[in-house]
């Protein structure tokens, strides 16, 4: 198993947009120090090649 010290920066992006969710489908959410939430609208496998989505609900474990 691979062990990766994750990072993440803010990124404010000015722009007004309305994101659907399809109802019984996973959100994901990032909670900062400071107890902002952000909410996840993608994934990379730039770091990971073997990440799917699955993953992603343990992904800060």
């Amino acid at each position: 198993m691979v062990t990766w010290e994750i990072k993440y920066t803010e990124n404010i992006v000015n722009r007004e947009t309305t994101y659907y969710y399809l109802k019984g489908n996973m959100v994901y959410e990032l909670t900062s120090p400071a107890g902002d939430v952000y909410r996840m609208q993608s994934y990379s496998q730039q770091i990971d090649p073997g990440l799917t989505i699955d993953d992603l609900e343990t992904l800060g474990d």
